[in-house]
């Protein structure tokens, strides 16, 4: 049920909003990370990761994230991407790795 509830509640939309992104000269490589992350680890982590290189104006429209403030740039960003990886990590979402702690993955 859990399988079923995050392909269609979590994985389709992203992939969707994804595809939608890279009609859109500007955000098209945004959208090639988050659909190529969501499809390879986890499609929290691809979300993740893309908001924190488009704000940070490493990928995606450059002259948006440098209209963001200092807080909104990168650390949001970068602390959400820190807790969500850690939350992963402890439950053994990351490809590869086994749970840290055991019994909750």
């Amino acid at each position: 049920m859990l399988c079923v509830a995050l392909v269609v509640g979590v994985f389709i939309p992203l992939l969707e909003a994804g595809m939608e992104m890279t009609r859109e000269g500007k955000t098209t490589q945004s959208a090639a990370i988050d659909i190529f992350y969501s499809a390879l680890v986890n499609p929290a982590f691809g979300w993740a990761l893309t908001m924190l290189l488009d704000n940070l104006g490493l990928v995606g429209c450059k002259e948006r994230s440098s209209g963001l403030t200092k807080m909104s740039r990168w650390i949001i960003p970068s602390i959400m991407f820190v807790v969500l990886t850690g939350v992963m990590a402890l439950v053994g979402m990351l490809p590869g790795i086994p749970a840290l702690i055991p019994g909750l993955g």
